[in-house]
C-alpha cells in the first residue's frame, strides 16, 4: 500500500519519484517520498485504509549535532536515497509498551487520540476490539474509535563506501544500536568508522487502522504475511499474522524544504541552548515560547485527502482492487481468496 506521491506505483523511477505526482503528505508538492507497508487485510476480505500515517523525521541521540561533539547531526537526503526495514533488523524499542528487543515489530492498540494501549503485540498483531473505547467513554463513534497501530523504525545510519541508491547501504550499528528512536552510528561498540557513516533523522512510521464497532483484529494479517507458494492453492499464512511487518521509504523531499526541516527541527538548537530534535515532533518544538511551533511549509495542510472520521474510507474490497489493478494469478484464475490476491502482480496496462 502506497502513500505519499499520488504517482508512485511498481514503475517509479528515481526522476518520476522527484518531478511528478502530488502527495498525501502535509505540504504536497514539497515532499514527495514514495512510502509504501504491505496491504492490512481483515477477515471479510477487505483491504484496511489507514486513517492517518504519521511518519517522524526527529533529531534524537547522533542525528541531532548539539548533542554530542563526535556528531555533525542529520544530514540532507540524496537524490536517489533508499531504504527498507526491517533491514535486516528493526531498530530497538524499549522493552515496555514500546516493543520489543532487535529484530521485534511492534502493534499497539489505542484510540485516535493515541490512548493508553490497552494491548500489544510484539512480531504479531494484537486483538483489539472496536468496541472497547466508544463502550469506554460513552461516546458515539466515530468521535473515540480503537485504532491498529504499526510502528516502523528505520535505521538512520549510513554507510558511505556503499552505492547511494542501495538500501543495504543503512546498516545496524554494532552491539549497541541505540535506544526508541535512535541508531547508534559510531562509537565504542561497533559503529561505523567516522570516516565511512554519514547520520539522518531519525526515521518512524505510525499506521493507525480503524477498528469499527463490532469488529474485532482477531483474524487480520498483512499480505506479506501470504506463503508465495500457496497462492494457487488459496493462500496460507507463514508465521503469526503481522509477523513479516516491514515497510520501506523512497526520498522525494524538496531539497531546500529538507534542508528548512533539517535546520528548523532535526538539528534545531533552543534560544537556551537545549538540542531539540523534534522530540515532540514540531519544528523547533513548540517555538521560542515553547507554545506556538514554527509552521514550516512542510506542514502546510492538504484538505485534499482529509476523510479522518469518515468510516466508510476505512476500507475496501480486496477483490474489486485486485480486478482493478492486477493481472490474473493463472490461466482462468482472476481472484480466488483474498490471501491468495495479497500477491498482486500489477497490470501495466492500467494506469492505477
Amino acid at each position: 500500500m502506497f502513500f505519499g506521491n499520488t504517482d508512485v506505483n511498481a514503475f517509479s523511477t528515481v526522476d518520476t519519484l522527484n518531478e511528478s505526482g502530488s502527495s498525501t503528505c502535509n505540504g504536497q508538492e514539497l515532499n514527495r517520498t514514495g512510502y509504501w507497508a504491505p496491504a492490512m487485510i481483515d477477515g471479510q476480505g477487505n483491504v484496511r485504509v489507514p486513517e492517518r500515517v504519521v511518519v517522524y523525521y526527529k533529531g534524537e541521540g547522533l542525528a541531532n549535532g548539539a548533542r554530542y561533539a563526535e556528531s555533525d547531526g542529520a544530514q540532507p537526503y540524496q537524490r536517489g536515497m533508499a531504504m527498507i526495514s526491517p533491514a535486516p533488523n528493526s531498530v530497538p524499542e524499549v522493552d515496555t509498551q514500546q516493543g520489543g528487543a532487535v529484530g521485534e515489530v511492534n502493534y499497539k492498540c489505542t484510540s485516535n487520540y493515541s490512548g493508553p494501549p490497552i494491548a500489544t503485540g510484539v512480531n504479531a498483531i494484537p486483538e483489539c476490539s472496536g468496541d472497547y473505547w466508544p463502550q469506554r467513554y460513552s461516546t458515539p463513534y466515530p468521535a473515540v474509535r480503537t485504532v491498529l497501530e504499526m510502528e516502523v523504525k528505520f535505521w538512520n545510519c549510513f554507510d558511505t563506501t556503499k552505492s547511494l541508491t542501495d538500501w543495504r547501504s543503512w546498516v545496524p550499528s554494532g552491539g549497541s544500536r541505540g535506544g526508541w528512536f535512535y541508531s547508534n552510528c559510531k562509537g565504542a561498540r561497533g559503529g561505523l568508522p567516522a570516516e565511512h557513516q554519514e547520520i539522518f533523522p531519525n526515521l518512524s512510521y505510525f499506521i493507525s487502522y480503524v477498528v469499527e464497532p463490532g469488529e474485532n483484529t482477531s483474524d487480520w494479517y498483512l499480505s506479506s504475511d501470504v506463503d508465495a507458494s500457496t497462492i494457487h492453492t488459496g493462500g496460507e499464512l507463514n508465521g503469526a499474522p503481522g509477523s513479516a511487518h516491514h515497510a520501506d521509504w523512497w526520498g522525494g523531499w524538496h531539497p531546500t524544504i529538507n534542508q528548512e526541516w533539517l535546520d528548523n527541527c532535526v538539528n534545531y538548537v533552543n534560544p537556551s541552548g537545549e538540542a531539540s530534535g523534534c522530540g515532540e515532533g514540531y519544528l523547533s518544538d513548540g517555538g521560542v515560547d515553547g507554545l506556538n511551533p514554527l509552521p514550516g511549509r512542510a506542514l502546510k495542510y492538504r484538505q485534499d485527502y482529509d476523510t479522518l472520521g469518515e468510516s466508510a474510507s476505512y476500507k475496501r474490497p480486496i477483490q474489486t482492487l485486485f480486478t482493478e489493478l492486477c493481472l490474473p494469478l493463472g490461466p482462468g484464475r482472476y481472484y480466488t481468496t483474498p490471501a491468495a490476491a495479497a500477491y498482486c502482480v500489477t497490470n501495466s496496462h492500467s494506469h492505477h
